[in-house]
């Protein structure tokens, strides 16, 4: 089984990889989501997160999808804090 740090930088590599594949025009339209997911990689891997919590997003198919589309759905993306992501684990 991956650790989340492992399983974070597996869903960023094919997220990467899945940008690197369009259009420069596609990657500029996508700036935004590009740099709110590399924002939520990061905190996932350098924050502490309770076993229960893992264990939770360990149960997701795309914790990085997951995430961003709560914030999403829930904010101006330009608005975007790191709040979000922790309020969003603790719904889980």
């Amino acid at each position: 089984m991956m650790t989340l740090q492992e399983r974070m930088n597996y869903e960023w590599e094919r997220f990467y990889l899945d940008c690197m594949r369009t259009t420069k025009e596609a990657i500029f339209t996508k700036a935004e989501e590009i740099s709110v997911k590399r924002r939520i990689c990061e905190y996932l891997k350098k924050k502490k997160i309770s076993e229960s919590q893992q264990e939770k997003l360990a149960s997701l198919g795309n914790i990085l999808e997951s995430c961003y589309s709560y914030i999403y759905e829930m904010t101006d993306i330009k608005s975007f804090e790191d709040s979000y992501i922790r309020k969003w684990i603790q719904q889980l």
